[in-house]
């Protein structure tokens, strides 16, 4: 049975769970899945071979409480709390990379990986997105051993502020959209990172949508913005039996 780390940057505890009960559906009943919160100051967060060792592999989840942007002035909590967060994580993203190890980032930790390897992120008002949107795979996509077994064009989930906004170093764009031009990147051989979110299923993100401030336009249904993406929720499973599996 496989090992997977989830490392979490969420306050609210239901959340947390919420979000790691997606993530152990998507897995499957074959992978043992633990969570660690990146707002834990007790962690060794500076030694990643202390944490790491006992995992074959680690997912970066999103987050609906902090930003690196997020359009917001520099000293509000959720912008602070957020670079702290960025500060913490260099040596255990850079262990990861260095050792190539099975990873799969998402969303905000998309993001997070992308400014550590020398990409922009901000607010960028033409890739802020809430609903299900169309990506195409790139070239690279399409021969990638992850994405290349989905559709040219296939449906994604997206609910962000930030967006990478300048290629990052070592970035292979597997997959990209009209308003997401780093849809899907890949770092070596092993490192995956996505803007969207694989996780969840359309009812699912419905639901998660009506809970989540901020994200809904005024008088718009979640259901309205939602539909069916069954390529992307296939990437989690596929990234535990084609990239994990195999290392």
């Amino acid at each position: 049975m496989k090992k997977i780390l989830l490392i979490q940057a969420r306050l609210e505890q239901a959340a947390a769970e919420a979000e790691l009960q997606s993530y152990q559906k998507a897995l499957g009943d074959s992978t043992h899945l633990e969570a660690l919160s990146v707002l834990d100051e007790q962690l060794a967060w500076t030694t990643p071979d202390e944490i790491l060792d006992k995992y074959d592999g680690v997912i970066f989840g999103g987050s609906g409480d902090f930003d690196i942007s997020g359009g917001r002035i520099k000293s509000d909590p959720a912008r602070l709390i957020g670079m702290i967060i960025f500060t913490r994580l260099p040596l255990f993203i850079a262990y990861i990379l260095e050792k190539d190890m099975p990873a799969l980032a998402i969303c905000f930790g998309h993001q997070l990986v992308a400014q550590m390897q020398g990409g922009d992120v901000d607010a960028d008002d033409s890739q802020k997105k809430t609903g299900t949107y169309d990506v195409r795979l790139t070239e690279e996509g399409k021969s990638d051993r992850l994405f290349g077994s989905l559709p040219e064009t296939f449906a994604a989930h997206y609910m962000h502020r930030d967006s990478v906004t300048t290629e990052p170093v070592g970035a292979v764009i597997l997959a990209s959209g009209d308003m997401c031009k780093f849809s899907a990147v890949r770092y070596k051989k092993n490192v995956y990172t996505v803007q969207f979110h694989p996780e969840l299923s359309a009812d699912v993100f419905v639901k998660r949508l009506k809970l989540s401030t901020g994200y809904l336009p005024e008088g718009v249904r979640a259901e309205d913005m939602v539909r069916d993406a069954k390529g992307s929720e296939s990437v989690i499973s596929s990234w535990l039996e084609r990239v994990v599996a195999v290392v």
